[in-house]
């Protein structure tokens, strides 16, 4: 094959086989294909590697298939270099230590071939105290010159071109500012390519035109340089196979969005602090602590967490806990170790006293039907109180009618049941609006947890005077007792009592399901089949806080209580605000979120002190291993002015050849750290197949680059690419086995591999996969000038334009134009 202008340029500086003084001894691509196909087949059992050598070559020629230029200049060289294009690297530890650390590996990689990408968010911002050497930092954009500077006038990568680096920078570091503007100066950081790590949650604020704050840890918390990684945002991608063990999706412990926080503005779940995108204060044992805007970091496996008291919460099996011994994880914890518990609170501005009471007491004793609400009202309770709820509800749904007309609310006595009921639709209505109906009536309302003091001592009026006792003696104990058959209502009436600084125990199956024997409402039993109910204990200490903070409606019953109290010489116990730790019940995988609180470094989460979520971030040694198919190639047909036809079935085949080509090179590179070796050869095997020439062939087949008809064939063109490659690394998988980290039932319910077709899902549920993930659509500069089509999925901008490169200045002619222009 004969090459020409930049083309042939291109060839012969980067990717043929030099000599020592730097000739160049392959003249003629077919020698490079040769090299490189020979070089590549050697990892193949030595029966098959003269076959795959000739697959290979066949792939290679005429520039069908394109491997990433560190394979085209270094597979069978005999040079050390690397295979892979780029390579993100951790980030800098916080310390010159730590800097100089980091770029000595990144000189190590840029020597060998590959491109280098650091993310500098870990270095504290400009200003922040140095207080080892009493001073103040510079910031991480002095340090990225030092990065730049290595890179430009030092690194020669591979021998072949000048080094790559990407340093980027996350939207939240206080220095962000000074990061985008840094190169207005021409004269610095241009060694470097400078990017913006840009996460959900702040574009999230752009479109609600919120303000954004700009944060950092607290570089005095003992555990900062041993903790700190610079990944305080980092974005969840939740289409990535690897979601179930690579830690480059955030395996930060986190919790789910039901959990119940405790702000200045009530008890509010996760899911809803997130959906507000703005930070808020968090309030732990009574004082309040600034918290950053909740982030959604994935999906990730959840566990429940149960204690003996009966406090729950579901959370990752990292998330660390408060012990009286200090944090630990949940997944560590031992049956019987105590956890600490967050009391006292804040609480929300809507809602009133009284309408609190009206719906404890409905939750409690009441029934909602089609439409229509009734509370009920036994004994004593037919002449205390019910004629007081019917005014409050009276008041509750004023503004409620559809007939502009007055509607009185009155209690109803019924003799024969020897029973009081007020039955109200307006007032369904409303339970409605609080999310209670018939089939979810046993449940606290959100709007009550994050309603005011008011709202909340009234509910909890309601559903203990009218389902709660007073019972026991002073030499066995006092308590008060709620009963349910639904557990969930117990466990969220045993938060809304935290909240008041009241501790309580539930005990489960009190009672077992069965037959029992019951009064009939006539004066007589009657034979009943009843549920199992669970029962919600205050005793000790929080007997008084009770009476104090919520007491009872009924003076019977508040009277009982305040005299059993008054019978204590001492007062009753002191209960710690501890719980006892049970066990933890694997549940599924689902959206996980978390926080970042100053100061304290931790929150209540249902009640149980809980660490900060905190970050793990990009996965050190992530590798690009690329290849791409020459688009352009696979059209039939050389006459620009006729209509070509595009090889469909050539396509399927190179595509299963470039699969198994990529995942050689994974056997074959040096690994010149053992983070790479683990992350890619004993983790994902990952490997990126892309295209180039894009553009030439929408030219090549008449059709216009973005209109109706190339997106079809642009769908139907990379939906075959995925397909095939995964189907290939499957069949693979057979052969070879899959990835080190496979896990078949979590590897497909990943949300890009559910989207495949049945078929490949079948093979992968048998076979396995050889290769975590398989695309990747890589900008194509060089390697595409040297096969003569245009970049990666690029339209052509430019018919002519001029390019400057280390070995000149060109003028480049596009060839398809330069081929009609000659005609």
């Amino acid at each position: 094959m004969k090459l020409k202008g930049i083309s042939e340029k291109v060839f012969l500086d980067r990717y043929s086989l030099k000599n020592k003084e730097g000739k160049a001894m392959e003249k003629r691509p077919e020698e490079m294909w040769a090299r490189i196909a020979k070089a590549v087949s050697v990892v193949e059992k030595k029966s098959k590697q003269k076959k795959w050598e000739k697959e290979f070559y066949s792939a290679l020629k005429d520039f069908k298939y394109v491997p990433g230029g560190r394979i085209l200049s270094g597979a069978g060289t005999g040079y050390d270099v690397s295979f892979y294009n780029c390579f993100v690297i951790p980030s800098p530890e916080d310390s010159r230590g730590g800097i100089l650390k980091t770029l000595g590996q990144m000189v190590e990689i840029m020597a060998r071939g590959g491109g280098v990408g650091i993310n500098l968010s870990s270095l504290r911002p400009r200003g922040a105290r140095v207080k080892k050497v009493n001073g103040f930092s510079s910031g991480p954009i002095n340090w990225a010159e030092l990065f730049s500077v290595a890179t430009r006038d030092i690194i020669q990568q591979g021998g072949t071109r000048r080094g790559a680096l990407m340093l980027m920078l996350w939207d939240w570091h206080p220095d962000i500012e000074e990061f985008i503007t840094v190169k207005q100066d021409l004269s610095k950081i241009n060694g470097a390519n400078l990017s913006l790590c840009v996460s959900d949650t702040f574009m999230e604020a752009v479109e609600k035109d919120s303000d954004w704050p700009l944060v950092f840890p607290d570089i005095k918390d003992p555990e900062y340089d041993r903790k700190w990684t610079g990944d305080l945002d980092e974005r969840y991608n939740k289409l990535y196979n690897n979601y179930y063990w690579n830690k480059i999706i955030c395996v930060n412990p986190c919790v789910t969005g039901d959990t119940l926080v405790n702000t200045t503005n009530g008890l509010i779940t996760m899911k809803k602090l997130y959906e507000k995108r703005l930070p808020f204060r968090v309030v732990v044992n009574g004082k309040d602590y600034l918290s950053t805007a909740v982030k959604l970091t994935g999906k990730k496996q959840i566990y429940r967490l149960i204690t003996k008291e009966g406090y729950q919460l579901r959370l990752t099996a990292d998330h660390k806990v408060f012990t009286p011994f200090g944090k630990k994880s949940a997944g560590e914890l031992k049956k019987g170790e105590k956890i600490i518990l967050a009391t006292g609170g804040y609480f929300g501005t809507k809602g009133t006293l009284d309408e609190g009471r009206v719906l404890g007491w409905l939750v409690g004793d009441g029934s909602i039907k089609k439409d229509v609400v009734t509370l009920y009202f036994y004994q004593k309770e037919k002449q205390e109180l019910a004629p007081r709820f019917a005014l409050m509800v009276e008041k509750m749904v004023e503004g409620e009618q559809v007939v502009a007309r007055p509607y009185h609310i009155a209690p109803q006595y019924i003799e024969k049941e020897n029973k009081t009921v007020i039955e109200s639709v307006r007032l369904w209505r409303i339970a409605y609006r609080y999310g209670l109906s018939h089939e979810n009536k046993y449940q606290v309302p959100e709007a009550i947890f994050a309603g005011s003091e008011g709202i909340q001592r009234g509910f909890l009026q309601g559903i203990f005077s009218s389902d709660g006792t007073v019972i026991g003696t002073i030499e066995k104990g006092v308590s008060i007792r709620l009963t349910s058959i639904k557990k969930s209502l117990l466990i969220s009436v045993q938060r809304l009592l935290l909240n008041f600084g009241i501790f309580s125990k539930i005990y489960e199956n009190r009672r077992q399901e069965g037959k029992r024997f019951l009064p009939d409402g006539r004066g007589g039993l009657k034979l009943y089949n009843c549920q199992a109910y669970h029962e919600l204990v205050i005793s000790k200490e929080n007997l008084i806080k009770f009476s104090g903070l919520v007491g009872f409606l009924q003076q019977e019953k508040q009277n009982k209580l305040q005299s059993f109290l008054s019978l204590y010489r001492r007062g009753p116990y002191k209960e710690k605000p501890e719980a006892t730790f049970l066990k933890l019940e694997k549940e599924e995988i689902e959206e996980v979120f978390d926080i970042t609180v100053e100061g304290i470094h931790g929150f209540s989460a249902n009640g149980l002190l809980v660490s900060n979520c905190g970050e793990e971030g990009l996965p050190p040694w992530g590798v690009c291993n690329l290849g791409s198919i020459n688009l352009s190639a696979l059209v039939k047909g050389k006459d620009i002015d006729e209509k070509g036809k595009f090889d469909f079935n050539a396509l399927k085949n190179i595509v299963r050849i470039a699969v198994r080509f990529q995942d050689n090179v994974v056997d074959m590179d040096p690994y010149i750290f053992e983070g790479i070796r683990k992350t890619q050869l004993e983790g994902e095997r990952r490997i990126g197949l892309g295209t180039m020439g894009l553009g030439d062939t929408l030219i090549k087949l008449h059709l216009r680059y973005g209109s109706p008809e190339s997106l079809e064939f642009i769908e139907k063109l990379y939906k075959l690419i995925r397909d095939e490659a995964y189907q290939a690394s499957s069949d693979y998988a057979r052969e070879k086995g899959s990835f080190v980290k496979y896990d078949r039932k979590l590897y497909l319910e990943g949300k890009f591999v559910d989207q495949l077709p049945d078929d490949v899902k079948k093979s992968i549920k048998k076979n396995g996969i050889r290769n975590s993930l398989l695309l990747m659509q890589a900008p194509t500069g060089s390697t595409s000038l040297m096969a003569g089509t245009t970049s990666g999925i690029e339209p052509v901008y430019e018919f002519e334009f001029i390019r400057k490169d280390r070995i000149g200045t060109h003028i480049i002619r596009h060839d398809l134009y330069d081929s009609w222009f000659k005609k």
